[in-house]
């Protein structure tokens, strides 16, 4: 298997390629609340053993990056102990239903935003909540994203002994030409700082990076790359940029020609690439295609993402402005403006405003190029649609899937690749909801990048 022969089964590359799923469908905004509160106190269906997952949004940062596609706010000071009260009410509304609490949680997640703008004060009072309201596993992970500007060793402490064993950081970028562009003003102290702190208080620690840059040439990668598992830690999730997701006015700049150019879709295959050989050669276990495991930590887990990336029986339950839920039969989606967000919850309502009702069964098959390997017996467990299993055969056909006696893994060769592959295991079903994202990003955006591939 080759870079031509991949070329000729994917000659476009998506320009969206994080998503959740299922999606949401026609409807979806009509008697919303009415529907999740009738599953969660009466569910349908028999809850069947999974993973579950907890996940708080915390919608406020010191500073705004121009690529980052979250919902954020950085005038947080008169509302931010209001809105982790209302994130407490949340959870206690929906903890109190019998299908949640008839479950055990494998997994927390306090994200953003920057999370680590709570006091120390919020933190204990939020960690105190969610102790409270939901049975956690004994094996649990409890992951707090940081920012460097206000991760300090008292707000880090509180995590951990709120119960938090796992941080999370967005270094993005070392080089300083990037940095000033997306407006990330943590200073090179505060970023080892950061990463020391965490290295003292937390089990694990994982540091995100950003590729796909605009302009950004090979040796900038390699050196970024090569900087970023210098710092120190247990994981580096490498993303590459989503450009249709970036703040509109930063796109504009590249539109006019005052930023370069993303890098072609021929580029963006290699880069990945390059960043999977070096980070493998140097000793690091791939778990997920965004996930590597430092040497000495490729035994740890990234529950949270086991979770996400999961099956029809995995649930995520998100609390806080935006939050999207995801639960056997149906997901549902919070509002999107913090203060309409409070508003209900202070009424006595859930902030729900979308929701579908649909087994997604086929969920763990669509991310399987995330994930990279899915278990031959998952495959049979589930009505899983024809058209799906026979586009994996095709992939094995292909080469692009190995076959083993009870599993099929993703060809090492067509990782760089998972974005085409994940798009194109979305049902014919689904495909109408994704293609109408896309649509109307790049018209709200005036962003249409080049997506075919050529050398």
């Amino acid at each position: 298997m080759n870079f031509d022969r991949m070329s000729a089964y994917y000659p476009v590359q998506p320009l969206l390629w994080n998503f959740l799923y299922p999606f949401f469908g026609e409807g979806s905004h009509e008697r919303a609340q009415e529907r999740v509160k009738a599953y969660i106190v009466d569910s349908p269906t028999k809850i069947q053993p999974g993973k579950n997952a907890i996940y708080l949004h915390i919608p406020f940062c010191d500073t705004i990056c121009s690529f980052c596609p979250f919902i954020k706010s950085t005038k947080y000071e008169p509302i931010i102990g209001q809105y982790v009260d209302m994130l407490i009410r949340e959870m206690e509304m929906i903890a109190s239903s019998p299908v949640v609490q008839s479950l055990t949680f494998d997994v927390v997640f306090v994200g953003g935003g920057s999370p680590s703008v709570l006091t120390p004060d919020l933190i204990a009072k939020l960690s105190a909540a969610i102790k409270r309201n939901f049975t956690l596993a004994e094996d649990y992970e409890w992951t707090f994203e940081c920012e460097a500007k206000s991760a300090d060793e008292e707000r880090v402490a509180a995590m951990v002994e709120g119960g938090a064993n796992r941080g999370s950081f967005g270094v993005q970028t070392m080089n300083q030409h990037y940095r000033k562009m997306f407006n990330l003003t943590a200073s090179y102290d505060e970023i080892y700082q950061t990463v020391e702190t965490m290295g003292r208080y937390f089990q694990a620690y994982n540091l995100d990076l950003l590729y796909h840059l605009p302009g950004q040439s090979m040796e900038e990668l390699m050196l970024d790359l090569k900087q970023v598992m210098a710092l120190g830690t247990t994981s580096i999730d490498t993303y590459p940029l989503e450009y249709i997701v970036c703040a509109k006015g930063w796109l504009g700049k590249i539109n006019r020609g005052i930023l370069s150019q993303p890098p072609s879709p021929y580029e963006k295959i290699k880069y990945n690439q390059t960043v999977y050989d070096y980070l493998e050669q140097s000793g690091w276990t791939q778990k997920y295609v965004y996930t590597f495991m430092a040497p000495g930590h490729q035994q740890k887990r990234f529950k949270y993402g086991e979770v996400i990336y999961g099956g029809y029986e995995d649930q995520c339950i998100g609390f806080g402005t935006g939050a999207i839920s995801y639960m056997q039969g149906i997901c549902w989606g919070n509002e999107g403006d913090t203060k309409t967000y409070m508003q209900k919850l202070e009424a006595g309502e859930l902030a729900v405003s979308r929701a579908r009702s649909y087994h997604a069964y086929e969920r763990k098959l669509v991310f399987f190029p995330k994930t990279m390997e899915i278990k031959k017996s998952y495959l049979k467990a589930f009505p899983i649609k024809d058209e799906l299993l026979n586009k994996l055969d095709t992939m094995v056909d292909r080469g692009i899937v190995v076959e083993n006696e009870d599993t099929y893994i993703l060809h090492r060769e067509a990782r760089p690749w998972y974005q085409a592959l994940l798009v194109d295991l979305i049902p014919e079903s689904e495909r109408p909801y994704y293609n109408r994202a896309v649509k109307s990003m790049q018209e709200e955006l005036n962003w249409y990048e080049p997506v075919r591939v050529e050398v």
